[in-house]
């Protein structure tokens, strides 16, 4: 019989440990955030913007020996010919003492933004500043986005028509994903305005020239 003083080995057990508590918080009004889309940003919106005058004007101003080959040819896959994605011409838009044209084409996107878009923008951006492009002789431009790594501060694209819809056969600006009214956006001095980041091309022009103001709206770049 073992006395009070003896040593005996007690098997020790060890307090079963509580179990964690669910990490899964339910939702309620102070820890759920409320997220407000803006159904508005993915549109389009146009306007009559130029007179017929005025568009003959900014094509008076043009410089013979200052239109640029605008081509762009895109990646080639391994084993496959570069595919060209745009054949045109371009030289930047004039701009007359008192700013015009580009105080009133800023005037409109901005009121445009305020509008529909709700972006953060700056205005122009002086290393990417508007142009006019000439299509012509089964020039084009493929689909594409004018919104990338060599041009991230681009949010608003803005394209205006400076040839009567009678000058040319083609050359139709299509928005993908976008019901549109070709006729409309055909029409001399209208102005069209969307986001940088929707896809859009112009459809090869078969007969005469097309002349059309294009250009963006910069501000901070998305992130």
């Amino acid at each position: 019989m073992n006395s009070f003083t003896e040593t005996v080995d007690v098997e020790t057990v060890e307090k079963p440990k509580p179990k964690p508590k669910s990490q899964i918080v339910k939702p309620n009004k102070d820890n759920v955030v409320e997220l407000r889309g803006n159904k508005n940003i993915i549109s389009v919106l146009t306007s009559e913007f130029l007179k017929s005058k005025e568009c003959d004007a900014i094509l008076k101003e043009c410089v013979l020996e200052l239109w640029l080959n605008s081509d762009v040819v895109g990646q080639s896959d391994k084993g496959r010919k570069k595919k060209k994605l745009r054949e045109a011409t371009q030289q930047n838009l004039p701009m007359n003492e008192k700013g015009w044209p580009y105080t009133k084409v800023l005037e409109l996107t901005q009121q445009a933004n305020i509008k529909n878009f709700k972006m953060n923008v700056a205005g122009f951006f002086q290393a990417d500043n508007p142009q006019i492009v000439r299509y012509k002789n089964k020039s084009f431009y493929d689909w594409h986005l004018d919104i990338g790594n060599n041009a991230p501060f681009r949010k608003l694209t803005f394209i205006v028509q400076l040839s009567d819809s009678d000058d040319y056969d083609g050359g139709n600006l299509e928005l993908m994903n976008m019901i549109t009214d070709g006729n409309l956006f055909r029409k001399k001095g209208q102005i069209i305005i969307f986001p940088s980041f929707v896809p859009w091309r112009i459809t090869k022009v078969t007969k005469g020239v097309r002349n059309a103001i294009e250009g963006w709206i910069h501000g901070p770049s998305f992130v």
